[in-house]
């Protein structure tokens, strides 16, 4: 995943608010975790076998040939990518209350 796919944009219109100066390093982090996440969710719906050609192909092919071959064998990759956004979201928003809350006790 090489574009940003959480964005400041879809962080905001969740309400979800974040400093400037922490923005990317938040961003970073949350496309590296969605990464991490969707690949186990791939990895999780795949047979030993389909599992066995991703790992070959990961050793000796392109983004582009591992990119497309997950688009064939995952149907509904993209479902499994917005169910892992919105988790990951989910949780920003509850980290966003708690800081929230620990904000206004200091004040």
């Amino acid at each position: 995943m090489a574009d940003l796919i959480i964005t400041p944009e879809l962080l905001a219109s969740t309400g979800i608010q974040v400093p400037d100066d922490q923005i990317d390093s938040l961003l970073d982090y949350m496309n590296d975790v969605l990464e991490e996440r969707v690949g186990e969710g791939v990895v999780e719906l795949l047979d030993d076998e389909e599992l066995e050609e991703l790992v070959l192909l990961q050793e000796n092919g392109s983004d582009a040939d591992i990119h497309a071959w997950i688009q064939t064998h995952i149907t509904d990759l993209d479902e499994v990518i917005q169910d892992e956004i919105d988790i990951l979201l989910g949780e920003a928003a509850e980290h966003q209350e708690a800081f929230s809350a620990l904000n206004s006790e200091d004040s």
